[in-house]
């Protein structure tokens, strides 16, 4: 795992800030996961570097390219359905775990963030808090 990761999955704020002089990195994905800094933030519940990386600029929207060979068991990844294989992608918001995760997803969907795949279903609904979206499902 890079620096960069480790700052954000410990929620180093100054390292964080220091490191947004190159917004580049933090569209690198890792080896273990094939996540970004903004996906660990984001599952570590670290909200305040969340918010940091999404003021400095860095996309709600990152997509993750996790290996072919790791097995995800998390029930709320959305599947990128690649011809005959099945490759589990993850945007920040689809990762969101923790005592932050109503503030972290609505700091996310505040600058544009979306759970991987178009439609909103009734787990991501609830997850948001968004009453109109529940009702109407």
């Amino acid at each position: 795992m890079a620096d960069l990761h480790v700052l954000a999955q410990n929620g180093n704020i100054k390292g964080i800030k220091a490191a947004l002089k190159n917004k580049r990195a933090f569209l690198s994905l890792d080896e273990d996961l094939g996540w970004s800094p903004l996906h660990y933030a984001s599952n570590r519940s670290k909200a305040k570097a969340v918010q940091v990386m999404l003021d400095g600029g860095v996309s709600p929207n990152i997509k993750s390219n996790p290996p072919q060979k790791q097995k995800q068991n998390d029930w709320n990844l959305a599947i990128d359905n690649n011809g005959s294989q099945k490759n589990p992608i993850v945007y920040p918001m689809d990762v969101v775990e923790g005592p932050n995760r109503a503030k972290i997803l609505s700091n996310l969907k505040k600058k544009g963030g979306k759970f991987y795949g178009n439609e909103m279903t009734l787990h991501h609904a609830v997850q948001m808090e968004d009453i109109d979206e529940i009702e109407s499902g």
